[in-house]
């Protein structure tokens, strides 16, 4: 029985590019999607840390004897805040899905009723204590949505 050699060492090179080819797919879909997982990681811990201080920063709009500074800091740390939510390029889609900016919408409207501009939806007028509980719920709730996001 005669084998052509040429033919065998031509299938063997033509197998091994193959496998060198899929390979290297493999490996790059692999650290493209942790390269993913790692800007999400890192945009979730941003997100949560910043919007935790621009809610203690927003909570001067409910000090008994606010002074112009304290409204002008609670509106730019409002303003922070919303930036923030609508800055995310990698977790942007699961925050619409939850209704993130909604909800940080509804924090703005919750500081803006203790100054003097009523939502005619609250059958209670705006407290600290309330608005502590919104942003302890709404940091909760932040966690939450992360850890599924990243499958944790």
């Amino acid at each position: 029985m005669y084998i052509d050699w040429r033919a065998a060492l031509n299938v063997i090179g033509l197998s091994s590019l193959i496998g060198a080819v899929l390979s290297w797919w493999l490996t790059s879909r692999r650290e493209h999607r942790r390269w993913i997982l790692d800007n999400k990681k890192l945009e979730w811990r941003e997100l949560i840390t910043e919007l935790y201080s621009c809610g203690q920063r927003m909570a001067r709009g409910f000090h008994r004897m606010r002074s112009d500074e304290d409204m002008q800091e609670t509106g730019k740390a409002a303003h922070e805040g919303l930036a923030l939510i609508t800055n995310r390029i990698f977790i942007a889609d699961s925050m619409q899905k939850h209704g993130v900016p909604e909800r940080w919408s509804k924090l703005i409207e919750y500081v803006n009723a203790a100054w003097g501009n009523p939502d005619p939806s609250q059958n209670e007028p705006p407290t600290s204590q309330g608005f502590t509980q919104r942003v302890q719920a709404l940091q909760a709730d932040l966690l939450n949505i992360a850890r599924t996001d990243l499958n944790l």
